[in-house]
């Protein structure tokens, strides 16, 4: 192939993969114009409480996590506000892998439990309140395979009439279910149970992927068990973890068989330890029963 030839093909590839990335790291332009724009309005300064977390940024590595949380309380005159980031949602959602959406008083068993942090050791729910709106749209990371982003817009009626509460949250870390996957990372990050907490649709035991090794047991267990732990954390309505509660005593009378004798005696322990941090004697007893009917398996 001719120099003059190879030198056109170079400088082709060059505008395509600029052009790509350009779409690449527009892709939540909308989103996050919304967010930032709703933060900086002087309007609402006595209205939004930031949170932020951030870890290993410092370290140059790809496991470095950002956590920006806008808690909002908008008085009637000001609850319009959050159409914009409600329109940006809608208008950037086609570029997402994954989309919750749902209306206030519409029961549903849908729950993104998504980790976070430099080693995935923490946890966030959403769709845990019946009384809430929520728009979740999770991302892939153009420019490193290993990462995705998280947008969360939470909002509900406030205490006096018209006004409206909620959140605006913001995730940058490691894609959990990458980490999984990848050889190359899973001696970089702590081995619990926690920390291998996924984006996940926690719909009824036989809508959840088919157990059919001790692998696929230990993981519902794990996020489950993840799941419950963060529901009491946040005081969460007692429906929700009746309902976790209730799936994790089906998942260990229909699948315990499938665990070793040292597997079966790890989740046990995993159900007391559950069950010390209960709030309700009826929901400890069943994490108890749990624990006995998967040592008898």
């Amino acid at each position: 192939m001719k120099k003059g030839t190879i030198m056109k093909l170079k400088y082709l590839l060059a505008a395509v993969l600029a052009a790509f990335a350009a779409v690449a790291a527009s892709a939540q332009t909308n989103l996050q114009k919304a967010i930032d724009d709703f933060v900086a309005d002087q309007s609402l300064a006595d209205c939004i409480k930031t949170t932020n977390s951030v870890e290993g940024a410092d370290d140059g590595q790809d496991n470095a996590s950002y956590y920006y949380r806008y808690d909002f309380a908008l008085p009637k005159s000001k609850a319009k506000k959050i159409n914009a980031l409600q329109q940006a949602f809608t208008k950037d959602m086609s570029v997402a892998y994954r989309v919750m959406t749902r209306n206030a008083g519409i029961s549903s068993d849908e729950l993104i439990n998504t980790a976070y942090g430099k080693e995935l050791d923490k946890t966030v729910s959403f769709g845990t309140h019946l009384t809430h709106n929520y728009m979740i749209m999770l991302v892939r990371d153009a420019g490193n395979p290993m990462r995705r982003d998280v947008y969360a817009l939470t909002w509900y009626d406030g205490i006096k009439k018209g006004s409206v509460s909620g959140s605006v949250i913001k995730i940058s870390s490691l894609d959990p279910q990458k980490r999984r996957t990848s050889s190359s990372w899973s001696s970089s990050y702590s081995s619990s149970d926690d920390s291998d907490v996924t984006d996940i649709n926690l719909g009824s035991l036989s809508d959840l992927v088919p157990v059919k090794s001790s692998m696929d047991f230990l993981q519902q267990f794990g996020s489950l068990r993840a799941a419950y732990k963060t529901s009491v954390k946040e005081q969460n309505d007692l429906d929700i973890q009746t309902g976790i509660v209730n799936r994790i005593l089906a998942l260990c009378k229909k699948y315990g068989n499938l665990l070793s004798k040292s597997e079966k005696t790890v989740c046990a322990d995993g159900l007391d330890d559950l069950a010390k941090i209960s709030t309700d004697h009826y929901l400890a007893s069943l994490l108890g029963e749990a624990s006995v009917v998967i040592m008898k398996k």
